[in-house]
């Protein structure tokens, strides 16, 4: 069923992109279908084409990562987030996105450096503060890890058992 629904999904952003070539909200549709469906060099080349339609969008810069990452190319994926947070240097999301890639790379001080950032631009965001937690744990500061852990789940109760 997924499946079937996937394929009706990128039949029509096809036939979106036929339509309308310039559209590059078809074109982030197709890459966003090709990412969950683990197609990661199908989902590059259409997050591609889009972002050559619209630059300008913090969005396509960070999906665009988030592919490039998936496909093993850190340093392009670093490269899509300075870029994003350059294209809005208020958004936090390009930024919370980089400490992902350091925290998965176990590049835990460069990781917490840029979260502390991020907290003060959102310091009621339940995830900033669950990564917080867990670079603490892994940098063997258990009070700090705590706080930030207890944090995240005062925040948002519902995700409780992830904490």
């Amino acid at each position: 069923m997924i499946v079937q629904n996937y394929s009706k999904s990128i039949e029509c952003y096809r036939k979106a992109t036929s339509y309308s070539p310039i559209q590059y909200r078809a074109w982030y549709g197709l890459a966003s279908l090709y990412y969950k469906q683990e197609r990661h060099e199908l989902a590059r080349y259409y997050i591609a084409y889009a972002l050559e339609i619209n630059t300008r969008s913090t969005i396509l810069w960070i999906f665009s990562a988030i592919i490039l990452y998936a496909c093993g190319e850190t340093q392009l994926a670093l490269n899509c987030l300075h870029h994003a947070h350059q294209v809005d240097p208020s958004n936090p999301l390009p930024l919370f996105q980089r400490a992902i890639i350091f925290y998965d790379q176990q590049r835990y001080e460069e990781a917490l450096q840029i979260l502390l950032d991020v907290m003060h631009l959102t310091p009621n965001e339940a995830n900033v503060h669950f990564l917080l937690g867990n670079i603490y744990r892994q940098l063997n500061n258990p009070l700090s890890a705590l706080k930030h852990l207890y944090r995240a789940l005062d925040i948002d109760k519902k995700n409780s058992t992830l904490i």
